[in-house]
């Protein structure tokens, strides 16, 4: 033995957590209960390893000045975050669905307050469904955070330096995490 555990040992582990932390039942965002986001964050931690990591280099990027920090109060972010944060990731989308016709499925979280949102093609466009229960059974998992969702949309930040400075992290079967990342790495960038 090596000391590493077997692939569907952590496999299992993985859908265990999801189910503890909440997939196939309701739970709040922290858009809607920010009690609750803790507990939630560590079990993300647990089902897709190193996905705090993001948290770290998002704040990384905020002090190297990549990245805008959110000067609102806690109840104005509250307020204002959820529809702020479902229009950025309406633009990922749109930018996404930009020459990528075989792009996979995939469900995005962002780690802050620990919103799901799927995207999927949907009438011959890529969709951005916000605050869904967890990854459908197949989907590539992103974990990603506001901040840099946000400055996506904007132009002032393209999917290439996101992945490269570990803003976003892909889980998921090696196939469909390469294409996902192929897709990303076009994205963003200077918009007019």
């Amino acid at each position: 033995m090596t000391g590493r555990l077997p692939r569907r040992v952590m496999q299992c582990a993985a859908a265990a957590a999801l189910l503890f932390l909440g997939v196939g039942t309701a739970t709040a965002c922290g858009f809607e209960d920010p009690n609750n986001v803790a507990f939630q964050r560590g079990m993300l931690n647990f089902a897709f390893p190193k996905a705090l990591y993001v948290s770290t280099a998002v704040w990384q990027a905020q002090v190297e000045g990549i990245l805008e920090r959110d000067q609102a109060s806690g109840a104005n972010r509250a307020l204002l975050g959820f529809r702020r944060a479902a229009d950025a990731l309406d633009t990922v989308a749109e930018e996404l669905d930009a020459g990528n016709p075989a792009l996979p499925a995939f469900t995005l979280v962002m780690i802050g307050p620990v919103l799901w949102t799927r995207f999927a093609e949907q009438g011959g466009a890529i969709t951005a469904t916000p605050h869904v229960k967890g990854p459908a059974a197949g989907d590539v998992v992103v974990v990603s955070d506001e901040p840099v969702i946000i400055a996506m949309a904007k132009g002032r930040l393209d999917g290439r330096a996101a992945l490269a400075l570990g803003l976003i992290r892909l889980y998921g079967e090696p196939a469909r995490v390469a294409a996902l990342e192929a897709a990303l790495r076009r994205t963003g960038g200077a918009k007019p």
